[in-house]
């Protein structure tokens, strides 16, 4: 719902308007809209043939700038393309810049939209880095669908997934939304189905409910359902989370469930959740609760700048571990440091460092790219555990190394794994000293041994880890640890 007001009309065209929009209530102020028309082209008849409107929108209660927008008229008086920059609805400061084209449009007699499609690309305000592109179609003055690439974070413009939302469920009230649901579609970059969601609405567009499965990489089998109620949420004039809470539950595709999660809300944003997950026979496995009264979040609820804390409690309610997880100003994990406990919930066992600060992140915020490094230490400073996992464009990491150090931080043992692209183990390689490693190959399954080789570097020459000179003696046994060879590489100097 909206009222206008024109203001210093100046004939044949008017010269600024304000408008003001309502929430579902079709009472409280949702939004500020001011319209600068100075720049429009007008015929003695009033119509407009040309020009460009320029306009700003605000927050009703607090005047925080929302967004700023520059459209361009064509001579038949329909808007051609649209620029448009968008803030953080928090803090005023720029978040998104959107560049829109409108020329796909037809209209009807009412100059309602009545079918064609909007195309537009999104991209991040700070670093102009392509976050995401796509287009939103119209059929009998309705929307029809909407459909999305997505781009992964380091701005190289590698696609991260597909998303779409189907409104033919939908029941609308001209643009409005008053029942019904839609379909969402989420897809990884291949173009598998990685999720499908059905989200309900009240009669006044507020979501109630929403049912989502999930699937495995292959894109077929149910991995997991869940179902998400909104019925104990509030929401504000704009239609955001204001305060009350959201649950959702998880189950298998057997129909046990896996995972109950309330996230609380106030004055727009989570202040706590609680995760619950569940055995085969129902028993509680865990208890996690996070904590976010330290986060700043970005539009979409995620948190940016700031870290949460997390806490995990056993059954017994004995804490498990604590950590906390530092976002960077995408939203994407910078670190998570993680303490865990002895079975007392008070000894502490080890301390886990997570880097990221080397991973690329998809639209998700899962890793897709790059490196993750995590340092294990015990209690008591001894030995430390080093992981290195490198990931090439899938969630699953293609190789990983695992460095032993000793207490005084040399290495000890170093073991790297190599992975297939569906994630099955390949072969692994380990470092049990400076002259000695063993190399493992894996079945197809990435579970059987099918064979094996002992290197000894013990009498050759090597530089910057490659041998220069000398020889190698190697030995190889099949799976069944039956020997297959026995041989020694000599080397040129």
């Amino acid at each position: 719902m909206t009222n206008s007001t024109f203001l210093n009309a100046a004939s044949p065209g008017p010269g600024s308007a304000v408008v003001i929009t309502f929430g579902p209530d079709g009472k409280a102020e949702a939004k500020h809209v001011a319209a600068n028309f100075s720049r429009m082209q007008f015929a003695q008849s009033g119509a407009v043939v040309g020009g460009q409107l320029n306009f700003t929108s605000q927050k009703a209660e607090d005047q925080t700038a929302l967004s700023a927008s520059s459209a361009q008229f064509n001579a038949s008086g329909k808007p051609s393309t649209l620029q448009s920059a968008i803030n953080d609805r928090r803090t005023g400061v720029p978040y998104r810049k959107l560049a829109i084209d409108l020329s796909g449009l037809s209209y009807s007699v009412a100059n309602r939209i009545a079918a064609g499609e909007i195309k537009f690309s999104a991209s991040n305000a700070e670093n102009a880095a392509k976050v995401s592109d796509g287009a939103v179609s119209f059929a009998s003055e309705s929307l029809a669908a909407l459909n999305l690439t997505h781009y992964v974070s380091d701005g190289s413009g590698t696609v991260g997934g597909y998303s779409g939302i189907n409104f033919a469920k939908a029941q609308f009230l001209g643009d409005q939304i008053v029942g019904g649901h839609v379909e969402i579609s989420i897809k990884s970059p291949n173009n598998l189905p990685t999720s499908n969601s059905k989200l309900h609405f009240t009669s006044v567009g507020l979501p109630t409910s929403m049912h989502t499965d999930v699937y495995s990489s292959n894109g077929a089998d149910l991995k997991a359902s869940t179902v998400t109620d909104f019925s104990a949420a509030v929401f504000d004039p704009r239609r955001h989370i204001w305060s009350g809470q959201v649950a959702a539950t998880t189950s298998d595709p057997q129909g046990r469930v896996k995972a109950h999660a309330v996230v609380k809300y106030t004055n727009g944003a989570p202040v706590s959740a609680k995760n619950q997950t569940f055995g085969q026979a129902g028993q509680l496995l865990a208890s996690i609760e996070t904590d976010f009264a330290g986060a700043q979040f970005n539009n979409r609820n995620h948190v940016v700048n700031s870290s949460i804390a997390v806490r995990c409690f056993r059954p017994d309610g004995s804490l498990l571990s604590s950590a906390t997880v530092t976002y960077d100003a995408s939203g994407n994990p910078a670190s998570r440091t993680t303490h865990m406990y002895k079975a007392d919930g008070v000894t502490p066992l080890s301390t886990i460092v997570q880097d990221y600060s080397a991973a690329v992140f998809d639209h998700h915020r899962k890793v897709v790219s790059g490196q993750v490094k995590t340092t294990i230490t015990p209690a008591g400073c001894y030995a430390t555990t080093r992981t290195v996992r490198l990931y090439q464009g899938s969630h699953n990491y293609s190789a990983k190394t695992v460095t032993m150090l000793d207490a005084a931080g040399a290495p000890v043992q170093t073991t790297t794994t190599v992975h297939r692209p569906d994630g099955t183990l390949a072969q692994t390689v380990t470092h049990t000293s400076s002259t000695l490693a063993t190399v493992t190959q894996y079945g197809i399954d990435g579970k059987t041994v099918i064979k094996t080789y002992t290197v000894d570097y013990g009498a050759a020459s090597v530089s910057n880890g490659r041998v220069i000179g000398g020889s190698l003696a190697v030995q190889s046994v099949c799976g069944d640890q039956r020997p297959l060879a026995t041989s020694r590489l000599a080397y040129l100097s």
